[in-house]
């Protein structure tokens, strides 16, 4: 579905709108794979295997295990406003 909104908010000239799906699209993107493998360690009884620490950008929602980069890969905000998700806290 992003690429049509992409197209669409192209066509449109919506900048904004633009630079939105972009975001999710590639932060949707990494998340499938976090998705697959969370799924992977339910299935095989191995939850243990997972990070127990994730980072979380806020401008578009990316997310890293384990360690934070300097700036998130797709936004380019700086790590220290990163929203730490740690399963200690859940």
């Amino acid at each position: 579905m992003y690429p049509e909104f992409l197209t669409n908010a192209n066509n449109a000239g919506n900048q904004l709108a633009l630079l939105s799906f972009n975001y999710a699209y590639k932060t949707e993107k990494k998340h499938k794979v976090l998705y697959e493998n969370a799924l992977a360690a339910l299935e095989s009884n191995n939850v243990k295997s997972l990070p127990a620490v994730f980072y979380v950008c806020p401008t578009c929602g990316n997310t890293y295990e384990t360690t934070a980069p300097k700036r998130c890969g797709i936004s380019m905000t700086s790590s220290e406003k990163f929203i730490k998700i740690s399963t200690e806290n859940l």
